[in-house]
């Protein structure tokens, strides 16, 4: 079973390949939780294909690759938005379903009572291995049918590529913006296809700049409410996958973009608000937000280890090196064993919604102790990998591309696990599962997780 110390991989000079999804994927935990594919629970290229208001979709594959489609039917889901082109094996060997494309199309959109905002003409692996010109075959089909085609590709081969699938469906959504008149006091959040946490400090902080139509693709009902998107001011990129969508939008609607990550880590959070005050030549007042979210890992901190308020928060407490421990060093035998004996176990999984390595920084300030990651890593990884290895070298990563991770023993629990995949590997632990849709975000992020793993403590500890 593949698991290395984080103190052995921060020492690698390469990642070894069974936690690489482009060096080992043979078996896919994650993807399993989703029903096989990320597509038919959560968000995948269906699911968020179908974010645009009024829009339809023709799937065109195998009954291999269509299969996972019918997780999304049903009452308030989106069955009636698909209709299905199946591939036979004749055309997957001549590739004589393109022919077909224009007429099931026409018949798709003949059977509505409604006519659609758009169409997706969404493909599978076995268009990328033919090779097809879906761009071509989308302005065919829209010369006939006379609404906005566009591709969707749900293609599994690409996903560790430059352009992989999540990353080119944002760009086919918002490519269907038209220039509009600016408004200055308008932005829009780019990223994710559900809507941010509505207790996130950021819509506080963004209007108190004067900011007054924040815009989200995922609270639009009509393709009128999201063309007004195109009136943008600027863009927050809240997700990496929509930069180039962002970028996109730049170069053809003259949008200027800004990112801004998610981070657990106060520090960083906080150093984050100033550079996008700095950036907007604006006073960005999140202290308060920042010196609460400081106060309540100090309290946690104090319950779980009993250290009661020795640890003490450093003046700036701008780098995320500085917020581990509170003060007390990370490379003292003593505090090391202080929190071996003492702290609360947790094991991270990467269903969640957060980066498994940045999130057990987090945990480690409050006083926990993080056993086991199970995650695949990506060279970005390595910043958080340097930080572990000098504050928990023992921690253990876990990659959960083996099948050896179907027959994992649970005999040595943690306290409490986080994530989705971590609860199928520990079955019988108390777990969070922080993955649900509504998307968590900035300090407000921090503070609902660490009152959510202190109700689950209370709640284990009563008799």
């Amino acid at each position: 079973m593949a698991s290395y110390s984080v103190a052995e991989l921060a020492k690698l000079e390469t990642f070894p390949p069974e936690l690489t999804i482009s060096g080992h994927l043979v078996w896919n935990s994650p993807a399993t939780i989703d029903f096989n594919s990320p597509g038919a629970q959560g968000f995948g290229v269906k699911r968020a294909g179908l974010t645009i208001p009024g829009s339809l979709m023709l799937l065109i594959s195998p009954a291999a690759c269509g299969r996972n489609t019918n997780a999304l039917s049903g009452p308030g889901q989106y069955g009636e938005r698909f209709a299905y082109l199946e591939l036979t094996s004749t055309d997957i060997v001549t590739g004589s379903h393109l022919s077909k494309i224009p007429e099931a199309a026409r018949l798709f959109l003949a059977s509505r009572k409604e006519r659609p905002s758009c169409l997706l003409l969404c493909t599978t692996c076995v268009d990328a291995l033919l090779g097809t010109d879906m761009e071509r075959i989308c302005r065919k089909v829209e010369d006939i049918i006379d609404v906005p085609v566009r591709p969707c590709y749900m293609y599994a081969l690409t996903r560790e590529s430059l352009h992989p699938p999540m990353v080119h469906v944002r760009e086919t959504i918002y490519s269907l913006l038209q220039p509009r008149k600016k408004d200055p006091r308008a932005v829009n959040l780019l990223g994710f296809f559900s809507p941010i946490d509505e207790h996130s400090e950021l819509f506080h902080l963004l209007h108190a700049i004067g900011i007054r139509t924040i815009r989200q693709i995922s609270t639009y009902k009509t393709y009128e409410d999201f063309q007004r998107m195109a009136e943008a001011n600027f863009n927050l990129v809240l997700n990496p996958e929509a930069l180039p969508a962002a970028e996109a939008l730049a170069t053809r609607l003259k949008i200027p973009y800004i990112t801004l990550d998610r981070f657990y880590t106060p520090g960083r959070i906080h150093k984050q608000y100033q550079a996008l005050a700095k950036t907007l030549q604006k006073d960005i007042l999140d202290a308060p937000h920042y010196e609460a979210t400081k106060d309540m890992i100090q309290q946690l901190r104090g319950r779980l280890t009993n250290s009661g308020a020795a640890g003490v928060f450093p003046q700036k407490f701008l780098n995320p090196k500085d917020l581990l421990f509170l003060g007390e060093c990370p490379r003292c035998p003593a505090s090391t064993q202080k929190l071996r004996d003492h702290a609360i176990t947790i094991a991270l999984g990467s269903r969640l919604n957060a980066q498994p390595l940045e999130l057990a920084l987090l945990l480690l300030s409050c006083g926990c102790r993080v056993t086991e990651i199970f995650t695949t890593l990506a060279p970005s990884d390595r910043y958080y990998l340097r930080l572990l290895a000098e504050t928990s070298p023992d921690t253990r990563i876990y990659g959960n591309l083996s099948p050896s991770l179907a027959s994992f023993d649970p005999s040595h629990p943690p306290t409490l696990t986080l994530g989705a995949d971590a609860a199928v590997y520990y079955p019988d632990t108390p777990n969070i599962p922080w993955n649900d849709e509504r998307q968590p975000f900035g300090y407000a992020a921090v503070k609902r997780l660490l009152n959510e793993i202190s109700t689950l403590l209370e709640r284990n500890q009563k008799p």
